[in-house]
């Protein structure tokens, strides 16, 4: 075995006195635990592994025996937790880079820090948040979830300072999840529930209404627990797949789909964050990651040959003047529309080369950032604030001021700036995500993602 050849040894797992070694007795814990990295797994051989700790060695026979079955175990465990579960993550749609697992490198690693946990040494930073929310999650369920807050629509409207009992189990049920830390035991709509209310429909993704309680809202309050910790193992499943390569970068672009949100990451410090607009459901964003490259200021729009087949030339067959209403114009046998405030990439874009087309722009319908659900897009990224983006990642080039990138975004001629550094871009699609302030978001699961994951992997 590999392994074995490796460290040029007959045993990995016991010392010159036959004795385990903790780096074992780790495993052991780990495996014993597997249920807490949100896997509902039955480990092989688990109560032969308990037996190692009870019984002396026979003879070196068993010590070889026992040392092998150590091994398997190892890399049972690494195969799972680690890794992730063993299928194409490609026939989910997810094409970005999976980390690949060194196991031997992996354990040398973990021989030279023996403190070290198997689990911390490949995973995205991620991943440990989620895990400590898992925890909380599963000690709510062991205690019984939550009630369920019965209601009729005779009971609505509820508004702040209204008096009803359906509001007493408000306060219950938020209790219980943490958003309020004390029970006045009284049926008032009073201000300490609105603030909660904000924050619950801040983290679940709703639309925030704090002062009218509806029967939307109290339908979201009453989904069990154990649809929350599905939830969280679907996104730690996700976790594993990344590389966490991909955020030991300088900077890092991250856009996740269902939060229709762009987070730029200097130096791993937060340092900008804007709403974006992704893929409709019949034209979905794919999910992928590339390294952005270099900018367009004021640029032509290349409209997509199926939407010169679907949309333009119906248009022109209507009207000759289409095009020039448009803004466009032939260009090779292809259409492009001009650079201007009416380009439907308005002012600037955001290229990392790719098989996919996709892209981050800028857009003249600044309108769709205000709706909740923001899928309108062919599938390219309408960033909301590109110029500050822009300002951000340039603020280092002396030549790029606030002053030269707006006028090159209002120029008549297009114009490219390319990166001397690329700068990873990470296009993702997670459902449960713990922000910077350390809260836990829900977000709803826009392309219907989490069923097929959950089928596999549940």
């Amino acid at each position: 075995m590999a392994l074995y050849k490796s460290q040029n040894s007959e045993s990995l797992w016991f010392n010159e006195n036959e004795e385990i070694q903790e780096l074992a007795s780790v495993l052991h814990y780990n495996l014993h635990n597997i249920s807490t990295e949100g896997l509902d797994e039955e480990v092989p051989y688990l109560e032969k592994f308990d037996s190692i700790f009870k019984t002396e060695i026979e003879n070196e026979k068993s010590l070889k025996n026992n040392d092998i079955l150590i091994s398997s175990l190892y890399l049972y465990y690494n195969d799972k937790v680690v890794e992730g579960t063993d299928y194409n993550s490609r026939k989910l749609g997810w094409f970005i880079s999976k980390k690949k697992v060194d196991y031997i490198h992996l354990i040398d690693s973990i021989k030279a820090n023996p403190d070290a946990d198997i689990k911390k040494i490949t995973f995205i930073d991620q991943y440990y948040k989620l895990h400590e929310k898992l925890l909380f999650y599963n000690e709510i369920e062991k205690k019984g979830g939550w009630k369920k807050i019965a209601y009729s629509k005779n009971d609505f409207p509820i508004n702040l300072d209204d008096n009803s009992t359906v509001i007493s189990a408000v306060k219950k049920r938020l209790i219980r999840e943490g958003y309020l830390n004390h029970d006045d035991s009284s049926n008032v709509f009073n201000v300490s529930l609105k603030v909660a209310l904000k924050e619950y429909q801040e983290t679940n993704s709703l639309t925030i209404n704090d002062t009218i309680i509806t029967s939307e809202l109290l339908e979201n309050l009453n989904k069990p627990v154990e649809e929350k910790i599905t939830t969280l193992k679907l996104n730690m499943e996700r976790c594993r797949w990344m590389d966490p390569k991909l955020f030991n970068s300088n900077e890092l672009i991250f856009v996740n789909i269902p939060a229709f949100q762009l987070n730029y990451f200097k130096n791993d410090i937060l340092a900008f964050n804007t709403k974006v607009v992704v893929g409709k459901n019949a034209s979905k964003t794919v999910i992928f990651d590339n390294q952005l490259s270099y900018i367009v200021f004021a640029p032509y729009w290349n409209v997509p040959k199926s939407i010169i087949n679907d949309e333009i030339i119906p248009g022109i067959e209507k009207d000759e003047n289409y095009l020039e209403k448009h803004k466009m114009e032939w260009n090779d046998g292809n259409v492009r529309q001009l650079p201007g405030p009416w380009n439907s990439l308005g002012l600037i874009k955001f290229i990392f080369p790719n098989s996919n087309n996709i892209y981050l722009h800028d857009t003249p319908s600044k309108n769709l950032f205000n709706q909740d659900v923001r899928a309108f897009s062919h599938g390219c990224i309408r960033v909301e604030n590109p110029d500050i983006l822009a300002e951000k990642i340039l603020t280092n080039d002396p030549k790029w001021t606030k002053e030269t990138i707006h006028k090159a975004m209002n120029g008549k001629t297009e114009t490219t700036y390319e990166l001397e550094t690329k700068i990873p871009v990470v296009i993702s699609y997670f459902t449960a995500w713990v922000n910077e302030k350390g809260q836990l978001i829900f977000y709803n699961d826009i392309y219907k993602r989490d069923k097929r994951l959950a089928k596999i992997i549940l």
